[in-house]
């Protein structure tokens, strides 16, 4: 049983492979309907319960830099007005989407959750190999948080914000901070 905050649920129950969805709250849809297929229940509950939830939404992030680097990023956000912004610096050969199931859960909270992917990993993947930061790469993803934690700030002005560094991220995030 899937149980949403405003007391609206769905019961599922497997049979022989097949995932079968019945509406117990008919209130959520105009009338009453069984759901069969997955795909059509992940439609179904983007379509039609998330609007009475407060939804994750993904904004793409893309910030030029001076030497022709351009960041991407993604912000999670659920609110209008969120209680606080947390800026993640991911690990070593990661990615910033990586993290989307922790924002989302953050998103609950009202707190938004950003990030981008680093020099040499995720869509920034170099020539040079995985998790590559080329040369000078230190000092210029420590401009990239600068960068990218200057937008957040533009964006979100009256939240606290914070700052979330995961592996090599913490090391980063240690000598920003410095």
């Amino acid at each position: 049983m899937i149980d949403f905050k405003n007391g609206s649920f769905l019961k599922l129950k497997k049979t022989k492979g097949d995932v079968n969805a019945a509406l117990i709250n008919p209130l959520l849809v105009e009338g009453e309907g069984i759901i069969s297929e997955y795909q059509s229940i992940r439609d179904f509950v983007v379509r039609k319960i998330c609007i009475t939830e407060k939804i994750m939404k993904e904004q793409a992030i893309n910030i030029l830099q001076a030497d022709n680097h351009t960041i991407y990023g993604i912000l999670w956000n659920a609110s209008e007005k969120p209680k606080a912004v947390l800026q993640i610096v991911h690990g070593m050969t990661e990615h910033i989407d990586r993290y989307r199931k922790f924002a989302e859960e953050l998103n609950r909270y009202g707190i938004a959750v950003a990030g981008f992917d680093l020099r040499g990993h995720g869509v920034n993947l170099s020539k040079s190999g995985c998790a590559s930061f080329g040369e000078e790469g230190w000092e210029a993803s420590l401009e990239d948080i600068q960068k990218f934690s200057d937008y957040l700030y533009d964006q979100f002005p009256d939240c606290q914000h914070y700052m979330l560094g995961f592996s090599l991220g913490s090391f980063l995030v240690r000598e920003y901070l410095n």
